[in-house]
């Protein structure tokens, strides 16, 4: 056999590593999807964990009174002659609550008692 004389040449660009498919495209498309779903859905857990977090905290009522400098609704003392139902409720029918209540009644009575006793 006799060889050939002119080189063998082949064209770089035909080479099967430098070809391009669309198998690489559709990795790329479908990992940047399941990126964005699990990244949406990681957030909207810290959000419903946070609006839950701060209903449960009461956190806006709270805000409100600190920042209106005024004292927050559950430890606000009913008018006269002692607690409402309502503090009854927030204190947990507290017995330590309740006695310093009936002490207060107590007192107000005994006071009035004493005007009785001095106008009269």
């Amino acid at each position: 056999m006799i060889a050939s004389t002119t080189p063998d040449v082949r064209n770089v660009a035909d080479c099967p590593v430098f070809a391009t498919s669309n198998h690489n495209e559709t990795k790329s498309i479908t990992s940047v999807t399941i990126i964005a779903v699990l990244s949406a859905t990681l957030a909207l857990f810290a959000v419903a964990s946070l609006a839950l977090l701060a209903y449960k905290l009461r956190v806006v009522p709270r805000l409100k009174a600190w920042a209106r400098n005024l004292p927050y609704d559950d430890m606000l003392v009913g008018g006269e002659g002692g607690g409402s139902a309502r503090d009854d409720v927030a204190e947990g029918y507290n017995e330590s609550a309740m006695q310093r209540r009936s002490s207060e009644r107590e007192l107000e009575e005994s006071k009035k008692r004493e005007e009785n006793f001095v106008n009269g």
